[in-house]
Parts: structure tokens; sequence; C-alpha cells
């Protein structure tokens, strides 16, 4: 019996090349996400107020972001670009988050005004940033404000740690 002439097994080897010569050219033209150079955990306080959005209502409890790291816009300023995981009430969430922070000398980040948007998040999303006691934009090194509307901008602090990986210039 004569193997390549069985219909069964032509077949077979057609199916193989297909899924082979598929692999081959989704891995060509898909393009790898670029690693990011900031990761930023945020924990809420305790006792914290609400915060009510699109289908998000009640306290955020974490939020991560993974984001990439523009060319400095001014001094040590810079735009980034990423994505955000939140949680509230146990649920986990997606988001995209841009905006700008400030490195000190030692690349800490000790300024942040982001926006948070996605489906989850409502039309005008979440805005998370740095802030004194007046509500106004101030640097701290580990306390930032999640907020939708400005009139409640000091009800929801949340704990933060960054990590920088500044690219090479």
């Amino acid at each position: 019996m004569d193997l390549l002439g069985n219909r069964y097994v032509q077949m077979a080897i057609v199916a193989i090349a297909a899924i082979i010569l598929a692999i081959t050219v989704v891995s060509a033209f898909s393009e790898d996400e670029p690693e990011p150079d900031m990761w930023c955990n945020f924990k809420g306080v305790n006792g914290q107020g609400p915060v009510f959005m699109g289908r998000v209502q009640g306290p955020v409890e974490r939020v991560a972001i993974r984001a990439q790291i523009s060319e400095p816009r001014s001094g040590n300023t810079y735009d980034i670009k990423g994505n955000a995981t939140f949680q509230y009430r146990g649920q986990r969430r997606n988001a995209q988050t841009e905006g700008e922070i400030t490195l000190n000398s030692s690349d800490q980040v000790t300024y942040i005004d982001l926006t948070l948007t996605g489906e989850e998040l409502g039309r005008n999303g979440l805005r998370m940033a740095t802030l004194n006691e007046n509500g106004r934009a101030a640097s701290s090194t580990s306390r930032a404000y999640l907020y939708r509307d400005s009139r409640f901008r000091l009800s929801h602090p949340m704990f933060f740690a960054c990590s920088v990986d500044l690219p090479d210039s």
C-alpha cells in the first residue's frame, strides 16, 4: 500500500502544512506589546469613600498600572501610556491609562496625573493624581487620590509604590 497515495494521509499532510503556515503568518504580522517602563501599585486606604462611575460603584481596593514612558516632556516630567487593572468588591476589571508623571533625581515617582478609561468606567473615566490637603496638584511619594468628580477628589485616597526603568536615551 502506497502511503503517499492514500487520500487520508494526503489530507493530513495538507492540514499540517496549513497549520504551520497559519502560525507563521500570525507570528510574522503580530506586534509584540512593548515591555513596560513603569509599574505602579495602588492600595485603597481604609475608610475611603466610594467612587461612582459608569458601572463601577464602590470603593476601589487596588489599582495596578503597567505603562510605557515617553521621552521627557520637560525636565523630569514624562507622558505615560499603558494598561491598568483595578479591583473593587473583589472583582478585577481592565482599563487603559495615560497621563503624566514626574520623577525626582532618584527616579522615584513624585507626581501623578493620570486618566483611566474603559468600558467599565463610564464616558469620562477616572482621574488619579497626587494632591495636597486642599485638593490641589502636589508632590507625593506615597499617596494619590482616585476620583471622577473633582468635588470629591479627596474622598478616595490610595497608597502607592512605583518602579521605573527609564529607557536609554
